[in-house]
């Protein structure tokens, strides 16, 4: 009794305080509180007491008051809340004289309210804002309040406050809540729990299984879930879920990896302390996504088609288990990534429209049973995103993973460094090769064809490939190369074609004419194989080219060379040399062929074949890397760690060229003096907030704390 009735005396106390210092403020002042409710904390409902106190207060300045019930009207907007429009009309009506206030209001009525004052049936203009993070993951997923981000870095769990103390679009101070646990993130396959309490991530990524492991959200022992197993061939097969109160954790796995979306992989569910799984759906399903009441999973499921794209669609179903139900049907796409809204009844998920870029984000209404209630609706994405959705928070913003335009320049530099020069416009060029006059730069230009330009700069022109069959240079490993005499480009060429029903392609070498025309195939090899990365011997008669051997069930890298003719193909490396998947380039006195190998260096080796021997170390080898002879054979350029090196004398020297990008591929002029390369940027996956995608009176979720981007 004593216990209670001190609470209340308290809380009366609390209470005269706070109503005696609110008196004690100044019109301004709560009007700044207001704002800081707003823009710092998310608490709309509490930004809207104050503004509401300095908009009825007769004795304020007349401009406040209409700024008060301008942020009345945004704070209701992002509720939902059709309160919006009458705090708009009464700032219109009574302060005529704020003109930009006013303004703004109007605007907003045209979008919420035709004249009869009733609500717009229209769509409001979706609203795309990025949250800044000092460093960017590249992943992320919001808690189901909408307050915190999970991401993983560095095989640790981390956790973010969306708004900070600077600004409420720039994230607060990271927590690590895990050590290294080999954590991996896949395209956000990660999971929290309805209650925020735990998050679900991959880890231990191994070739014929990967761990779950259920961690604390504020730090703790992470659990590992005893999953018979969890095999997954592609990023979105590992997406994990978990049931509103943690207990429960949903994923997919399937008995058959390397195919193309595996069709073997479906949908089990099993209690985190470890017990027997159930088998929730068959085969060729994946993405599981628990409903905010845990009664329902949302997932996706493919069909098998006779093209190299599978369809897919979403579905829904009993979390115990059940009929499922098909909730869209769309034509010949595929959908992934599904999310529900807090209250249940919609699901969001992305669709990639064809062999473009995912660029749109689908809302589809469903009922209690998981029954699709109206059509989807479709919002067009900014930018690409290949992630699942980052989540849907109470106040109706939904995160999404947006991945900024890659591109990769094509620039020149003296050998010796200096400031780059720019030759080619913000696009997609690579492999720069110099005609021998070096008057031109070749390379594979967009959609994989044969361009050129002049070495200082201008307009890009094209050469014509004339085949009876779709065909383009393959990436990696087109080559390029301009024959010594100039007449001829050496590229790797892919075909497709149909056969037997089903679109087919393979990897071969060919020569063109410089001037383009009909292509000469060199090389035939099976489709599992595929030659790439050719290049010219210095007397234009012979091409160094790269060829696997699978060698039980593995890939094995070779150097193969074979007349320019097509003839007298010829071996020179072994398995013991280590070849990598990656440029070779032939000396220019004609002995040996410098290439990448797999031990983190550059080797050379005799033509005729024997031992390979070491050049230098690299800090790592990649198909995208480069490397290239000068013309007089005393030096070797190369890319490594996104930069230009040249080896001489037994030292690598690094080539300033005052480019940020990561330099990729490479080619000298014929004199030695110049070095062409590309340097690439972009395609950073960044976390954006999507909101006013809505009409006004179909946002369900009411007086709740939002984020705030204003």
């Amino acid at each position: 009794m004593k216990s209670i009735l001190t609470s209340v005396i308290l809380a009366t106390f609390l209470l005269a305080g706070s109503i005696n210092s609110s008196i004690a403020q100044t019109p301004e002042q709560l009007y700044q509180k207001g704002l800081t409710k707003e823009e710092g904390e998310g608490a709309l409902q509490d930004a809207i007491n104050l503004y509401n106190q300095v908009a009825d207060n007769l004795k304020a300045d007349k401009s406040l008051q209409a700024k008060a019930l301008l942020h009345i009207g945004m704070c209701y907007e992002k509720l939902g809340m059709q309160e919006a429009v009458k705090a708009y009309q009464r700032l219109v009506k009574n302060f005529p004289a704020q003109k930009n206030e006013v303004a703004f209001a109007r605007e907003r009525l045209t979008r919420l309210a035709p004249a009869t004052e009733k609500a717009s049936e229209a769509t409001l203009t979706p609203k795309f804002t990025k949250i800044k993070m000092p460093t960017n993951p590249g992943n992320g997923i919001l808690s189901s309040d909408g307050k915190r981000i999970a991401f993983i870095l560095d095989g640790c769990v981390w956790t973010i406050p969306v708004s900070g103390g600077v600004d409420p679009l720039i994230a607060g101070e990271p927590k690590k809540i895990t050590d290294n646990i080999g954590a991996v993130d896949m395209s956000n396959s990660f999971a929290w729990s309805g209650d925020g309490k735990w998050i679900a991530v991959n880890a231990e990524l191994k070739s014929n299984s990967t761990s779950i492991f259920i961690v604390p959200s504020e730090g703790g022992k992470p659990l590992k879930v005893k999953v018979p197993s969890h095999q997954c061939s592609w990023p979105t097969e590992f997406r994990l879920s978990l049931s509103p109160d943690g207990k429960i954790l949903a994923y997919a796995t399937g008995s058959k990896t390397g195919d193309y979306q595996t069709k073997s992989a479906q949908i089990y569910t099993i209690p985190v302390n470890g017990d027997t799984p159930k088998e929730l759906t068959g085969p060729g399903t994946q993405e599981p996504a628990f409903s905010p009441d845990g009664t329902k999973i949302a997932y996706i499921k493919y069909t098998k088609t006779n093209e190299v794209v599978d369809h897919s669609d979403l579905w829904v179903i009993p979390s115990e288990g059940g009929i499922p139900i098909q909730v869209t049907r769309l034509p010949s796409l595929q959908v992934f990534g599904p999310s529900w809204s807090p209250d249940g009844k919609m699901i969001a998920f992305i669709r990639r429209a064809g062999i473009g870029d995912p660029k749109e984000i689908w809302i589809v209404p469903v009922t209690n049973e998981g029954n699709p209630s109206a059509p989807p609706a479709k919002v067009d994405l900014p930018l690409a995103s290949y992630h699942e959705v980052a989540g849907w928070t109470p106040g109706n913003k939904i995160g999404v993973q947006l991945m900024n335009p890659e591109y990769e320049i094509i620039y020149t530099v003296n050998s010796s460094g200096g400031i780059a020069t720019q030759v080619t416009p913000q696009g997609w060029t690579e492999y720069p090769k110099w005609s021998p006059d070096g008057g031109k730069i070749f390379f594979r230009g967009d959609r994989g064809k044969i361009a050129y330009v002049p070495s200082g700069g201008g307009a890009i022109d094209s050469i014509p490939i004339q085949s009876e069959f779709d065909m383009h240079t393959a990436a990696p490993g087109s080559g390029n190369d301009i024959s010594p005499d100039g007449k001829t480009i050496v590229f790797s060429g892919a075909r497709y074609f149909l056969k037997d029903g089903e679109k087919k392609w393979d990897v071969n070498i060919f020569t063109i004419p410089v001037e383009g025309g009909k292509p000469k195939q060199l090389t035939s090899v099976a489709a599992e194989l595929q030659d790439r990365f050719p290049c010219w011997s210095p007397d234009g008669n012979s091409i160094a080219f790269i060829r696997p051997e699978i060698k039980n069930g593995k890939h094995i890298m070779h150097i193969f060379t074979i007349t320019k003719e097509g003839d007298n193909l010829r071996q020179i490396t072994t398995e013991a040399d280590s070849v990598a998947w990656a440029p070779v380039d032939w000396a220019p006195d004609g002995n040996s062929i410098a290439f990448f190998s797999n031990d983190n260096s550059i080797r050379f080796i005799p033509v005729e074949g024997g031992k390979s021997r070491l050049i230098t170390e690299v800090d790592s080898v990649n198909s995208q890397f480069e490397l290239a002879w000068s013309p007089d054979g005393k030096e070797l350029a190369y890319t490594d760690q996104g930069k230009i090196w040249i080896y001489t004398n037994g030292k690598s020297k690094e080539v300033k060229t005052g480019v940020t990008g990561h330099a990729t591929k490479l080619g000298w002029s014929p004199d030695g003096k110049k070095i062409a390369f590309t340097a690439y940027a972009g395609g950073d996956n960044e976390l954006w907030l999507m909101e006013n995608f809505l009409p006004l009176e179909k946002l369900a979720q009411k007086n709740e704390t939002i984020l705030n981007d204003q």
